[in-house]
């Protein structure tokens, strides 16, 4: 057993702040603990896409390569052997514990900031109030995995706690008129 999708706890706060004709509101969701097997970072390292996998690469064209310190069991030397990124990247592929991480994370799902028209306004609008807002969902998430988005659909049977390459939820940035009547 490599770890336990359940958390050790959710939580979410919603608030609303008002100043004069302004109205600012806000949704947070947390969750502690739990951990995920993220096989997109374990694809995604071993192909080469992910900035983790620059490890051997970073240095120019002609000096590629990484050479682990150690000793070689063959010898007794130090190891002077250097492999190219890509065989590095491929030698760790079938190592899964890696790829485990603690899948806390916070989200800002909803983000309203409106303005409430003078009652005059609204009046020539036959209504007694109207409100323009940007409204935004989705628009910020801190988690300790990386590339992926922590919150995704869980499955039933042998695969729970494996991310395998889902859709993050949408970002949605959007103006909102609520018209009183």
């Amino acid at each position: 057993m490599l770890g336990n999708i359940q958390p050790d706890w959710t939580a979410g706060w919603s608030n609303t702040f008002s100043y004069k004709r302004f109205v600012v509101s806000a949704l947070l969701d947390y969750r502690k603990g739990g951990d995920i097997f993220s096989v997109s970072n374990m694809f995604g390292q071993y192909a080469g896409v992910f900035k983790e996998s620059m490890y051997g690469r970073e240095v120019d064209f002609d000096n590629p390569g990484v050479t682990f310190r150690g000793i070689d069991v063959n010898t007794g030397q130090p190891n002077t052997t250097t492999v190219t990124a890509e065989e590095f990247h491929h030698s760790l592929f079938q190592l899964h514990e890696p790829f485990i991480y603690d899948n806390t994370y916070l989200k800002l799902r909803e983000l309203r900031v409106g303005y409430d028209l003078p009652t005059n306004w609204a009046a020539r609008l036959n209504s007694r109030a109207v409100n323009v807002a940007f409204v935004g969902r989705n628009l910020l998430t801190s988690a300790n995995v990386p590339n992926i988005d922590p919150e995704f659909s869980y499955t039933t049977g042998n695969f729970q706690g494996m991310e395998f390459a889902p859709l993050p939820n949408p970002r949605s940035i959007g103006f909102n008129v609520r018209v009183t009547p």
